[in-house]
Parts: structure tokens; C-alpha cells; sequence
């Protein structure tokens, strides 16, 4: 190639005063390759080696080539690193949708990214992207249709209870009324995620008998089936997400936070070192009743109040009806059943011992995903 690039660049000197006219026709005669993915490649590389040999600048289209190539050969590398950076150059070509081989093989990387990192179908890749291979991909979406912003409001109305705790700070509304959500897509949290649901999923298969998925006599000796059960799987097919896992006992819960730290939460997680040393210990607490999880919001200033609504992977739980579980079984006891024993989870059945609400608890924060923020009012 050298040798070639010397014989054309010795040409263009002969011709010093069409220098300009003679790269505009080269130009145009190379531009056919691109739509020839066998020569892309080798056009690229000539052309980035004529125009520094020269002291010329390229066409307008070398930056489509170069991303081009290098969507090319990042998505056979299979290598996810290299497939983020190549992305993140294509999207940087001006109009990239008019341009049908590298929109194609943009479209194809993206895909590519979508199956080895497992991540949702509904999530949006092309903006999660950003500008930088290296940052985190992670991004707020706010909820624009109707249709879905009402399961929301369905679930609010399903898990709704006339009953207060001794956490309860402010009187309870008779009503809560979603204003609007925000969808949470944060890979580096998600993919933290699934591994510790992989490894909670073998741990429920490999017991004799498995211990997943609770059976309905079982469940309905806790008190009967999760609240959220019924709306939580037509959330998670109308956003395109994972459907949730039987075989982990994968459930949608809710968590309630102040107005100041729900974005916190949703791009760094949940923080197992501020969590707080409840009746079940340290741990991070969570309910299948938004009426409980209400108890521990605080509003915006405009009295919204945020609700998180979280994918949990409880596995075995611990069961626990006792009316004193800080003394019998104990804090650390149960911190332990689930960090060193048999346990992944404890589910701590107020309903039963005081009439109140089922709360569930997990020790490892990689053991929730927090999927949406969900606004709402209080109504009295």
C-alpha cells in the first residue's frame, strides 16, 4: 500500500495545480467502495494514508468509513468494550440514518451489545450510550403514554391498605394518585443484577426439594400470593423488560424514599451501609403494600412523593411471624441466616403477628434492581 500511495501522491505532484480537482475526482472514485463491505476496510486505511501523506484533507465521508469498519470489526470481535466505542464514533457521523450500510451495521452492533450484555429489549441503547465508551450507560426515561402510566396507578390502587404502623410520621391519605414515572435504565446496576440472580437461582434449584417457586399452598399459609403479582407482570411486558424469574422467586416491591436521594438510588443503587438496623436488621426493606412504603416518603416541592418500584430476587426467604423479631430469632441471626446460611431473604409477616404488613428484606443490595420511580400524591 505504501508503494501505491507514493505512485498517486507522485501523480498529484505532477498535477500541483489541480492539486485539489484531482482529490475531489480520487475522492469520488473511492467513495464506491463503501458500499462494497469486503473493500471498506482496505479504502479506509488507504485513505487515512493518502490524506497524511499528502497533507490533505479527507472527504467528507472518511469519518462514515472509518465508523463503518469499525462497527464491522468490533461486532465480529464479540468483544463488548470495543462494540461501545465503535457505536459511540458512529453516532457521531452526521445524519447517520441516511447512510444504509453503516445505519445497518450500526443497527446490528447495537443488537449484538443488546444479547451479550442481556439486556431489555424496551431499553434504549442509542442513548444510553452517551458520548463516552467508558462512562456507565445509565439514563432517566420519563413515561410518556397513558396506557402505562395507568398500571401504574392500578398497582397503587390494588396494594393500597387502611393500615398504620408506629413508622408512620403523617396521617394516611385515603388515596394516592400517580403523577407521572420514570423509567430507571442503569446497566452497570442491572448487570450486577443478574449475576447475583444467577447465583441465587442455582442456589434454589441445587436444594432437594427446590426452593423456588413457593407453591400456592405455601403462599397461602404466609398469608397468600405478593400483592404487586397481579399488575407486575403486564408492567414488565409493556416496557419490554424481563419477565420476572419463578425460579429465584423474582418479585416487583416497593420502596419508599425521600424526594432528595430517588436519583441517587437509581444511578448508584442502594446503599447497604446507610441502610437501617430495623426489626429485622441491617438490611434494605422492602413491601408488596405501597401504603406501607408511604410511610417513609418525603415530598418535592411539589408535594409529589416518590415510591421505587424495584426488581427483587428474595429466593429462600426466612420466614419470620414472630411479635418481637429483634430479640427472637434476633438482628444478627437473621442477617446471618441469609449472608452465611440457607437463606437469601427474610420475610417478616407483621400481617400475621400485628395485623399490619409483610415486609421483605435482602442483605445484598445486588439482590434489587430499582426500575422505576413512580410520583404520586396523596389524596385525603
Amino acid at each position: 500500500m505504501p508503494e501505491q500511495i507514493n505512485q498517486v501522491g507522485a501523480v498529484r505532484q505532477i498535477l500541483a495545480a489541480c492539486a485539489g480537482k484531482f482529490d475531489v475526482e480520487l475522492f469520488e472514485i473511492m467513495e464506491q467502495h463503501y458500499d462494497h463491505p469486503d473493500l471498506a476496510t482496505k479504502a479506509v486505511n488507504w485513505l487515512v494514508a493518502y490524506c497524511e501523506h499528502n497533507g490533505c484533507d479527507g472527504p467528507k465521508y472518511l469519518h462514515q468509513y472509518n465508523a463503518f469498519c469499525q462497527l464491522r470489526e468490533a461486532t465480529a470481535s464479540r468483544n463488548t468494550e470495543q462494540i461501545k466505542a465503535a457505536c459511540v464514533v458512529a453516532k457521531r457521523v452526521p445524519n447517520l440514518k441516511d447512510h444504509r450500510q453503516l445505519d445497518a451495521a450500526f443497527a446490528a452492533a447495537i443488537a449484538g451489545l443488546r444479547i451479550q450484555e442481556s439486556l431489555p429489549a424496551g431499553w434504549n441503547l442509542e442513548k444510553l450510550l452517551g458520548d463516552s465508551a467508558h462512562a456507565n450507560m445509565y439514563g432517566l426515561f420519563p413515561v410518556r403514554d397513558d396506557s402505562k402510566i395507568a398500571l401504574f396507578q392500578e398497582l397503587l390502587k390494588l396494594t393500597y391498605r387502611q393500615r398504620i404502623t408506629r413508622d408512620r410520621k403523617a396521617k394516611l391519605a385515603s388515596s394516592f394518585e400517580v403523577s407521572r414515572v420514570v423509567e430507571v435504565q442503569n446497566v452497570d446496576t442491572y448487570q450486577k443484577y443478574l449475576k447475583r440472580r444467577q447465583v441465587v437461582t442455582e442456589s434454589c434449584r441445587g436444594a432437594s426439594p427446590p426452593d423456588a417457586p413457593i407453591s400456592a399452598k405455601q403462599w397461602k399459609a404466609w398469608g397468600g400470593p405478593v400483592m404487586t403479582s397481579p399488575v407486575a407482570q403486564r408492567i414488565t411486558a409493556a416496557f419490554e423488560l424481563d419477565a420476572l424469574h419463578q425460579h429465584c422467586n423474582e418479585f416487583l416491591l416497593f420502596h419508599g424514599t425521600k424526594a432528595t436521594v430517588e436519583q441517587s438510588i437509581a444511578e448508584n443503587n442502594f446503599d447497604i451501609s446507610y441502610a437501617k438496623n430495623g426489626m429485622f436488621g441491617v438490611g434494605l426493606y422492602f413491601a408488596e403494600s405501597c401504603s406501607k412504603s408511604d410511610e417513609y416518603v418525603t415530598p418535592n416541592d411539589s408535594e409529589e412523593y416518590p415510591l421505587l418500584l424495584v426488581r427483587v430476587t428474595v429466593g429462600k426467604p426466612n420466614y419470620v411471624d414472630n411479635k418481637n423479631p429483634s430479640v427472637n430469632p434476633g438482628r444478627r441471626q437473621m442477617e446471618d441466616s441469609c449472608k452465611n446460611g440457607a437463606h437469601h431473604s427474610v420475610l417478616g409477616d407483621r400481617r400475621k403477628c400485628s395485623g399490619t404488613y409483610r415486609e421483605f428484606i435482602v442483605y445484598d443490595n445486588a439482590q434489587a434492581y430499582p426500575h422505576f420511580i413512580v410520583w404520586y400524591k396523596r389524596k385525603y
